[in-house]
């Protein structure tokens, strides 16, 4: 069966740089069977409520400032999915979600692990926002309303970050400091054993959570892909850390 995939985006610069937590992401595709479409699920595009977009060609949205002008040039000219969009509507609102379609591209939280994953921009993405303000609960229940897509050969791929406190980012080579560690070590752990009463309570049971995660929109969809998988062991792909303290955490359920 397809897998379900949390893969931290880091900063979009990975694409041109040697980032460690790259490299694992050049080889994961090719472990499992090829998807016949991607839905993807990015902490940039958050919405009050649930939105699809239903584009044909997707753009590459470059929604970030003070990086190299080589990534400002990068395409990732991808095929949208708007048939899928409608079906994954239908079947959402059959649960009592409603979810509207708009017009939108991809984010740099989406394209830079989907570059990563598939450079020929073959497969089909279908992009989703994220529902802000919605508690873990929530957001597992709406995985777990996603998780038939799994059975039709598509692709759940998540994004975020193990830590996510821009104003504690130093220089590569600089350290990470012990609130990073401590909890991404935690966050890991929990998640390995699916420890849904620590989790669906992470911000008053995890050592440094808020500072940690000042905003929880880049933890937020790793709820979405466990509710997606179901109660299974995940694989940590990689863990590390990138300019000092922003947490890089890739999971796949299997």
């Amino acid at each position: 069966m397809i897998p379900v995939l949390f893969l931290s985006h880091g900063a979009p610069s990975m694409i041109i740089e040697d980032e460690p937590a790259k490299a694992p992401l050049l080889e994961l595709a090719a472990t499992f069977p090829t998807p016949k479409a991607i839905l993807c699920i990015s902490p940039h595009w958050q919405t009050a409520g649930l939105s699809l977009s239903s584009s044909l060609r997707p753009e590459t949205i470059h929604d970030f400032y003070g990086f190299p002008k080589a990534l400002y040039r990068l395409q990732y000219p991808v095929n949208g999915d708007p048939q899928l969009a409608e079906d994954v509507a239908e079947h959402l609102l059959s649960q009592g979600i409603h979810a509207s379609r708009v017009d939108r591209g991809l984010d740099h939280g989406a394209w830079t692990p989907l570059m990563l994953l598939y450079p020929e921009a073959e497969i089909p993405v279908l992009g989703m926002s994220l529902p802000a303000h919605q508690t873990v609960e929530q957001l597992f229940n709406l995985g777990e309303t996603l998780s038939y897509l799994r059975k039709q050969g598509v692709l759940i791929l998540t994004s975020g970050s193990g830590t996510h406190n821009l104003r504690e980012i130093v220089a590569e080579g600089a350290g990470t400091a012990c609130w990073a560690r401590e909890f991404q070590h935690w966050l890991i752990k929990n998640v390995c054993d699916y420890a849904m009463d620590k989790l669906q309570s992470w911000e008053s049971h995890a050592p440094q959570a808020r500072f940690a995660h000042p905003t929880t929109e880049h933890l937020d969809p790793l709820w979405i892909a466990m509710g997606a998988a179901g109660e299974t062991t995940p694989e940590v792909i990689y863990q590390g850390f990138s300019h000092g303290n922003l947490g890089l955490v890739h999971f796949r359920f299997n």
